[in-house]
């Protein structure tokens, strides 16, 4: 998600320099924030709406354009932002990569500001918003698991000159990043950049729809089937992604793998139950889920198909093994987060395969709840 955060650039607080010192409280609110597995790009400059306003019918078209898309994000109060459009300066941080969590915690803490304006996001499909923030704003920063890149073009020097705002770095440093670096940009988002077009971008934020479309159905499918099948399926994943949003230690990120192996074990006791005869010399009691999973994917599905749920069941738990021997060496917190992250998302979507391999069906009552039924 690309989302836009507008505020008074002619507040009486910045004076001339209002950019860097709107981009430093931005800068202080994200850190703040403790989001430490975050990949950012910010682009920044002048919302410059104002220079159509001349024209009635442009004006409105512009307004429509700008505000007008209800079912995208969005946090502004309309009439202080059209005053505001008319009125005084804008500036605008562009910030691409963000989700709905952040939004929102950043949207609580920047409100507080009386300069803040609110934010929006831009959907590049929309000819306005491409117009007014993918082509009129700079590419600045790169955020990055709490450090920063500046982005600077290194063709632009000219006779060896260095092209680098040095005392900018310097007034960044200050701020707490975990580094600060330099990122050259090349010829991205000049002339000489074929990608850098309308269409380009049309067809980029159309294809985050679609992904983000499939990927939502198939969340909403594997919950459906699970609930279906025991509901304390549900509770365990719940506690799985609980775990994994409150990780602040090396400890919690082990409990992150614990879950999901509870969650792995109920599945299997659902999909396959304990027996005691082995199968091809693999055992199939209680603690034995792996196996068991395995076995019903074998009995299930035959063929290249099944080998390779076999193998993402196999990867999966390789992956919840090695996070568990990694979190107890102490390997850097932010590096195993970003692991627990990817264990997740292949939780989701091997739990997917395994149980749509048959039509969807209502398990057995779960324990307790005839008494709660007065059965």
């Amino acid at each position: 998600m690309n989302v836009a955060f507008h505020f008074n650039a002619g507040a009486e607080k910045y004076g001339s320099m209002y950019g860097r010192q709107i981009e430093a409280f931005f800068f202080r609110v994200l850190l703040d924030s403790g989001f430490a597995d975050l990949h950012l790009k910010i682009s920044a400059g002048d919302l410059l709406a104002g220079n159509y306003f001349h024209d009635q019918t442009k004006r409105e078209n512009i307004l429509e354009g700008l505000l007008g898309y209800s079912k995208r994000w969005i946090a502004i109060d309309h009439n202080e932002f059209v005053r505001a459009l008319f009125t005084t300066r804008i500036y605008v941080l562009a910030v691409e990569g963000i989700n709905n969590t952040v939004c929102d915690q950043l949207q609580a803490r920047l409100q507080e500001d009386s300069s803040y304006l609110g934010a929006l996001e831009i959907y590049a499909a929309n000819s306005v918003h491409w117009a007014l923030y993918r082509q009129l704003l700079v590419p600045k920063y790169r955020f990055f698991n709490g450090g920063l890149s500046i982005f600077y073009r290194a063709f632009e020097e000219v006779e060896g000159a260095d092209s680098r705002d040095y005392r900018l770095a310097e007034s960044l440093e200050k701020l707490g990043f975990r580094s600060i670096a330099w990122e050259d940009l090349g010829l991205r988002g000049t002339v000489f950049d074929s990608y850098d077009s309308y269409d380009h971008a049309k067809r980029t934020a159309e294809l985050a729809d679609y992904v983000s479309g499939h990927l939502a159905r198939l969340a909403d499918d594997v919950l459906l089937r699970l609930n279906d099948l025991n509901p304390q399926l549900g509770e365990r994943l719940h506690s799985a992604f609980k775990a994994f949003e409150l990780i602040e230690t090396n400890e919690e990120i082990a409990h992150v793998s614990v879950s999901v192996r509870r969650f792995l074990e109920g599945l299997a006791d659902v999909l396959y139950p304990p027996r005691d005869a082995p199968v091809e010399g693999r055992k199939l009691d209680q603690s034995a889920y792996r196996n068991r999973l395995w076995a019903y994917v074998k009995e299930t599905l035959k063929g290249e198909e099944g080998k390779l749920v076999e193998f993402q069941l196999e990867d999966l738990g390789h992956r919840i093994d090695k996070i568990v021997d990694l979190s107890n060496k102490g390997l850097h917190a932010t590096l195993l987060r970003s692991a627990a992250s990817r264990l997740l998302v292949a939780l989701i979507v091997t739990a997917h395969d395994l149980v749509s391999l048959k039509p969807p069906s209502t398990g057995p009552t779960p324990t307790g709840l005839d008494q709660e039924l007065g059965q």
